[in-house]
C-alpha cells in the first residue's frame, strides 16, 4: 500500500494549490458539486490530507521495504544481448527506502505547491540505486475573468521504466511512469535526467465559454546513451457549456516527439483537431454516481510514421474518453474510464493507437485499516498501417494498518505484463515480453509539519 499513500501524498498537496477559495470555505462553484475532500472527510487515522481551511500545509512523509520480485524474462534471458547481466532486473528479494516532502499554499488569488522525493533501492549483486524528484506548480488569477498556472519537475531516474497504460487523471491521457521515485516499473539499467515544464491560460467568456491556451515541453538526457528525447505539445481550445450537463468544445492542438541526436529517425507529429460533446451528470438521486465522457480526432501527419521517405498522407483517427465513479458508504469508492487515442512514447519510432480501460477500489475497512486496487488493461498497435499489436496489463492491491496518526504497516502485491509483436520496432536491450509478480511489505510515515 506504500506506493498509494505515498504518491497519495506528494499529489494532494499540489492538486490542493489550485482548490478555488469557495471550494477551501466548503462552498462549491456555481451549478458544480462540492469536491469530494468537502462532501466526504477523511475518517481514517493515519495520512490524513491538509486541512482546506489552512493556508499552508507541509507534510514529511519517508518509508522502508522489503520486495520480492519474479521477472519472468530475466529468468529465460530473453532481455537482449546488449546488457551486461548486471544492468537487468531480477528475480529475488531485494529492499528500498523513500523519502519526501510536500508543501502547498493557498492564498485567495495564487497558489502554490512545492515537492520533494527521493528514492533508493538496493539489488542482490548490485550497487544501491537512488532517484530524486522534484517538482513545483503556481497558479492564479490575473483578472477577474483571466486565470493561469505553471508547473514544472526534474527527476533523475538510474533505470529505464515502460508504462504504456492510461491514466484519466493526466492531462495528456497516459499514464508517465516516471512520476514516482519507486521502481515497480524499472526494467533495465539507463540513467537519464528527465525536465518538464508547460503551463496555460484561461479567458472566461460570459457565463458559459471559455478559451484556454496551454503549451509542455518534455527533455529527456541520457547519461550514457545517444537517444535522447524531446517532445511538445501544445494548443487552444473552446470551451461552451450547452445545458447544466453538457457542453461541447472546438480547438486545435499539435504534439511532436523527435530523437534530437538520431537524424535517421523522423520526428513524429500529431494535430489534434479538438472537436466533440463534454457530457457529465449525477445518475441517481443520492448523486452518488457520476458518469462523464468527450469526444475527439486527430490527424496524423505521413512525414511522422516510419523512417522511410516523408510523405504527404494525413491519417484521421477518432478519440475519446468516458468515466464512471460510484462513492459507496462514507470513505469507499469505485472507478471505471475508458480511452481512446494516439501517443508518443520514449522508446519507440512510432506512435501508437491504443485502447485502454483502467478501474479500481478503495476505501476504509476501519479508522485503521484502508485498502485500495487499482487495475489497467490497454490494447492497441504500433504504428499507423501496420499490423503490429501490442498489450498491457497492470494490477495491484494492498491493505495499510495504521500504528498510529503518523506510522502504519503496509503490504501490497503488484502484477505487470507487457508483450509486443515481433513486427514491433523495441530497443535491442528492451524484452518484447515480460511477466512480473511481486510483494512489498514495509512501515511508513507520514508527519505533518504544518497541517
Amino acid at each position: 500500500m506504500m506506493t498509494l499513500q505515498f504518491t497519495r501524498l506528494v499529489v494532494c498537496s499540489i492538486a490542493l494549490a489550485t482548490v478555488p477559495a469557495a471550494v477551501r470555505a466548503g462552498q462549491a462553484p456555481q451549478d458544480q458539486p462540492a469536491p469530494e475532500e468537502v462532501r466526504r472527510p477523511f475518517r481514517g487515522l493515519f495520512g490524513a490530507p491538509p486541512d482546506l481551511s489552512r493556508r499552508h500545509s507541509l507534510i514529511a512523509s519517508a518509508s522502508l521495504f522489503a520486495a520480492y520480485d519474479d521477472d519472468v524474462f530475466a529468468d529465460h534471458g530473453v532481455s537482449g544481448d546488449t546488457l551486461n547481466p548486471g544492468d537487468r532486473r531480477r528475480d529475488g528479494i531485494y529492499s528500498g527506502a523513500t523519502a519526501g516532502l510536500a508543501y502547498s499554499r493557498r492564498g485567495d488569488r495564487v497558489n502554490a505547491g512545492l515537492s520533494a522525493d527521493v528514492g533508493v533501492h538496493k539489488y542482490k549483486d548490485r550497487d544501491p540505486l537512488p532517484g530524486y524528484r522534484i517538482g513545483a506548480n503556481i497558479s492564479g488569477s490575473l483578472a477577474r475573468r483571466t486565470s493561469v498556472s505553471v508547473a514544472g519537475s526534474a527527476g533523475y531516474s538510474p533505470e529505464f521504466r515502460l508504462g504504456v497504460f492510461t491514466s484519466p487523471a493526466s492531462p495528456t491521457g497516459f499514464q508517465d511512469p516516471f512520476t514516482t521515485v519507486l521502481a515497480d516499473y524499472d526494467v533495465y539499467s539507463l540513467a537519464a535526467l528527465r525536465t518538464s515544464a508547460g503551463g496555460g491560460i484561461t479567458q472566461t467568456i460570459g457565463r458559459r465559454a471559455s478559451v484556454t491556451a496551454s503549451y509542455w515541453l518534455t527533455n529527456i538526457d541520457y547519461t550514457d546513451d545517444s537517444f535522447d528525447y524531446q517532445s511538445h505539445s501544445g494548443g487552444l481550445r473552446y470551451t461552451q457549456r450547452l445545458t447544466r450537463n453538457t457542453g461541447a468544445h472546438l480547438g486545435y492542438g499539435y504534439a511532436t516527439a523527435e530523437y534530437s541526436q538520431r537524424v535517421e529517425l523522423r520526428p513524429l507529429n500529431v494535430h489534434r483537431i479538438d472537436a466533440g460533446i463534454d457530457y457529465g451528470r449525477a445518475l441517481s438521486i443520492s448523486r452518488r454516481t457520476r458518469v462523464s465522457f468527450t469526444t475527439g480526432s486527430a490527424i496524423i501527419s505521413g512525414q511522422g510514421e516510419t523512417t522511410g521517405r516523408e510523405t504527404s498522407d494525413f491519417t484521421l483517427y477518432l478519440s475519446g474518453a468516458a468515466d464512471l465513479t460510484h462513492e459507496m458508504g462514507r470513505t469507499w469508492k469505485a472507478l471505471l474510464s475508458y480511452r481512446r487515442g494516439i501517443d508518443a512514447h520514449e522508446g519507440f519510432s512510432q506512435l501508437f493507437l491504443s485502447n485502454g480501460l483502467s478501474g479500481g477500489v478503495s476505501g476504509l475497512l476501519s479508522r485503521r485499516v484502508s485498502f485500495g486496487s487499482g487495475v489497467d488493461y490497454v490494447v492497441g498497435r504500433v504504428g499507423l498501417r501496420s499490423g503490429a499489436h501490442y498489450s498491457s496489463v497492470s494490477a495491484s492491491a494492498g491493505v495499510q494498518y495504521a500504528l498510529s496518526r503518523s506510522l502504519a504497516l503496509f503490504g501490497r502485491y503488484l502484477y505487470y505484463k507487457y508483450d509486443f509483436d515481433r513486427q514491433v520496432a523495441v530497443d535491442p536491450r528492451l524484452p518484447r515480453s515480460l511477466d512480473r509478480q511481486g510483494v512489498r511489505v514495509g512501515l511508513s510515515t507520514s508527519i505533518p509539519v504544518i497541517r
